[in-house]
């Protein structure tokens, strides 16, 4: 078969396999799409007409040497690294105050930037003093080792009645004998004995907690 012949048997423009020849002296080259085509007519396979390799005649359909198209694979959901223990509740006022628990009642998927703090745990709110900052039912997500500064939420523990009492509330400052914090609703300052204070953990803000 003479190349015009076998151009216009691949569905090509009459002149192409020949326009192939001229390029390839020049140093030019073939698309593979179009030698895809060539190949079956030639009874051959696209490797060979590339550069003269393997048989020259065909032993499969030619069309089986241009690798098929991967079809792109959707996202793989992003499983959380770690899970957060919810430790109990924050009481909103002072009265009220639910003791916390040493078992988890629960566990939460943690934020990326808990997701290797050791001893990071996670309360629910409860009550309406620290309204509008927070509200009855939010998580707040905690990090035991974060320096507190004037004006942090924090999640104060205290020992009370052979348990914890646990509270969330606006850190202001440290007097000789108080924890001198901050409520919202109502508004006014609300003072925590030292000797009864166990521990003090600041809460993260919802950009630390989005990562930005």
């Amino acid at each position: 078969m003479v190349p015009n012949e076998a151009s216009l048997a691949a569905g090509l423009s009459r002149g192409y396999l020949q326009s192939v020849f001229n390029r390839e002296k020049t140093g030019g080259g073939a698309n593979i799409r179009e030698l895809a085509k060539l190949a079956p007519v030639l009874k051959t396979t696209v490797t060979y007409l590339i550069n003269g390799e393997g048989p020259e005649t065909a032993s499969t359909p030619a069309s089986e040497a241009i690798p098929a198209p991967v079809s792109p694979q959707p996202p793989v959901p992003h499983a959380p690294s770690r899970y957060l223990p919810v430790y109990g509740l924050a009481a909103g006022s002072v009265t009220g105050m639910l003791t916390m628990t040493n078992d988890a009642i629960e566990e939460v998927p943690s934020p990326e930037v808990l997701a290797r703090v050791r001893d990071a745990y996670a309360v629910i709110v409860t009550g309406s003093s620290m309204e509008p900052r927070y509200t009855a039912g939010d998580y707040v997500f905690v990090h035991p080792h974060k320096p507190i500064r004037q004006g942090d939420h924090v999640i104060i523990q205290e020992a009370r009645d052979g348990g914890t009492v646990v509270s969330i509330k606006r850190f202001e400052r440290l007097t000789d004998t108080h924890l001198v914090t901050v409520q919202y609703n109502p508004p006014e300052e609300v003072k925590f004995p030292r000797d009864q204070i166990t521990a003090m953990h600041r809460v993260l803000t919802s950009n630390e907690v989005a990562g930005v």
